[in-house]
């Protein structure tokens, strides 16, 4: 059973959320998101939506730059390979 991702335009989410496609490359650049680039169109998976808004929430809300975002994945990131590597371990108990 194969299952059929889904995308949306850029330039469509662009206009519902009031930003520019410069700021979505960016958080690109940063692995905040996956974009998908097609010859007709540049593409965000739907199941990516959730990051984009919790990122433009972060960006928009509380101020925070797109290079602070990735300090802020990074972060979340290793804290959860340490609770990943804390259950591993007690595990072993």
């Amino acid at each position: 059973m194969s299952i059929e991702r889904q995308f949306i335009e850029i330039q469509k989410l662009c206009t519902i959320y009031d930003v520019t496609p410069d700021l979505l490359i960016a958080l690109e650049e940063h692995d905040l998101i996956s974009i998908a680039y097609t010859e007709e169109a540049i593409l965000l998976d739907v199941d990516e939506l959730g990051k984009f808004e919790q990122w433009m929430r972060l960006h928009y809300d509380l101020g925070i730059n797109i290079p602070g975002l990735a300090v802020i994945q990074d972060l979340l990131e290793e804290r959860e390979n340490l609770r990943q590597e804390l259950a591993h371990l007690r595990s072993k108990i």
